[in-house]
């Protein structure tokens, strides 16, 4: 053995892991558990984040967790969306068991004394709660359309309505809107009385009164019921109101017309009354010598006794009358 040969065998033949030294392995290493040894100045290995036991046990505690509060958001959800169903069936429901009723209802603002024109009324079911006592109505539309087939396309309306106004038959002037046709006997006469002479301006269409007929002659008052439980069937702004509106459109509003001149809710001034014949000779001549005052009934109020058509005869004695009205002493 030569004195050359370097102790841990041949040093340019590396170990296989079996024998003893080889290539840059100290004397005495073998080559398969061999670790070198680390370099100055290096960073020391460090495991791998899925070796090292502590932080997979970390990641494995919130895995459940993360998968816990998914859950947990999920059955939130469904539990708000199936409490929406439910308040929708109910509310579906119980929209269904109340009874509904047809009325006709404005879709936009109607001028007074105008015609309803289509586009400006609507015919809708609501719960029965929500119809108006006396609103136009029916169980169908069909019914309802009926009710208005005549009435919008002759009668006018008495003063303007709002935007989801519900239609009434006193909101209209015409004897379309009677329920009772007239008879053979039976006139519709116009009265005209102030705001004082006709309870105030509020005496509207269905109300009863007794006319009272106010009359000056030779200085001195007489008065007397000359017509009795006479039916009003509308109510119209009074005459001065209609020369206010005369006088706009010569002052330079021509072109505008009296429904959009007139005051959103006209005072009544003029009266349509039913009468007869034989009343309607009586109050005219009345109406023409002074001045009337209505005096509204009430359902249980009888019948009042009048005078005789020829008033000239009954209210003095002068010309051989009766005298049946009763004169006014202004002394008292």
């Amino acid at each position: 053995m030569s004195n050359n040969m370097f102790p841990g065998g041949d040093p340019f033949q590396p170990s296989d892991g079996f024998g003893q030294g080889g290539f840059n392995l100290p004397p005495g290493a073998s080559g398969a558990g061999y670790t070198p040894p680390a370099r100055a100045g290096s960073r020391p290995d460090t495991p791998s984040r899925a070796k090292n036991p502590k932080r997979g046990k970390k990641e494995k505690d919130k895995a459940p967790k993360t998968t816990t509060k998914r859950l947990l958001n999920k059955q939130r959800v469904f539990a708000i969306a199936f409490a929406l169903v439910a308040i929708m069936i109910g509310l579906n429901l119980s929209s269904q068991e109340q009874p509904s009723t047809y009325v006709v209802r404005a879709t936009t603002a109607v001028p007074a004394l105008s015609k309803v024109e289509p586009g400006q009324y609507e015919i809708v079911a609501l719960p029965t709660v929500a119809v108006e006592e006396g609103a136009i109505s029916g169980d169908s539309m069909s019914k309802v359309e009926t009710l208005i087939s005549e009435l919008f396309v002759n009668a006018r309306t008495r003063m303007s309505f709002p935007k989801g106004h519900q239609f009434h038959q006193e909101d209209f002037s015409g004897e379309v809107q009677l329920a009772i046709p007239l008879g053979a006997n039976e006139r519709i006469l116009a009265l005209e009385a102030s705001v004082v002479s006709a309870i105030g301006g509020q005496l509207r269409a269905g109300d009863r009164v007794d006319v009272i007929a106010v009359i000056s002659y030779q200085n001195k008052t007489y008065s007397n019921v000359v017509a009795s439980n006479v039916e009003i069937i509308a109510a119209l702004p009074g005459e001065q109101q209609f020369n206010s509106i005369a006088q706009q459109q010569a002052a330079g509003s021509k072109d505008k017309g009296s429904n959009e001149l007139l005051p959103s809710d006209p005072v009544p001034g003029i009266y349509n009354v039913r009468v007869d014949l034989n009343q309607a000779v009586v109050l005219a001549a009345a109406q023409s010598r002074g001045e009337l005052v209505l005096v509204l009934r009430g359902a249980s109020a009888s019948d009042t006794a009048v005078s005789a058509i020829d008033l000239e005869s009954t209210v003095t004695k002068d010309n051989g009358g009766s005298g049946s009205f009763s004169p006014i002493d202004p002394a008292g």
